[in-house]
């Protein structure tokens, strides 16, 4: 279906992200037509910004993973410990 509406387009070339090699933004009917070609290019290339950075926060590395597993490893050796010590200290009754 093709509508009769003239539609702003914003496209973003090379922003240097590392993440699109190109992308196209729509820009909204009831923005102000005045509004500048800067701001909108500025906007577009800060929401595109924002995305690549929660991109590559999205997955921990490996040796962060690790660490993770060892701490948990450490707690439940320490609570085991703890139990057999008091079980140990209080004669064997629960």
């Amino acid at each position: 279906m093709v509508k009769g509406v003239e539609r702003k387009i914003i496209e973003i070339r090379d922003n240097g992200s590392g993440c699109f090699e190109r992308a196209l933004f729509f820009v909204r009917a009831d923005v102000p037509s005045p509004l500048a070609e800067p701001t909108l290019a500025g906007e577009a290339a800060r929401i595109i910004e924002r995305f690549c950075r929660a991109k590559k926060g999205g997955r921990r590395p490996f040796r962060a993973l690790f660490l993770m597993a060892m701490r948990y490893a450490a707690c439940a050796a320490g609570g085991a410990g703890a139990a057999t010590l008091f079980w140990l200290l209080g004669g064997g009754h629960f």
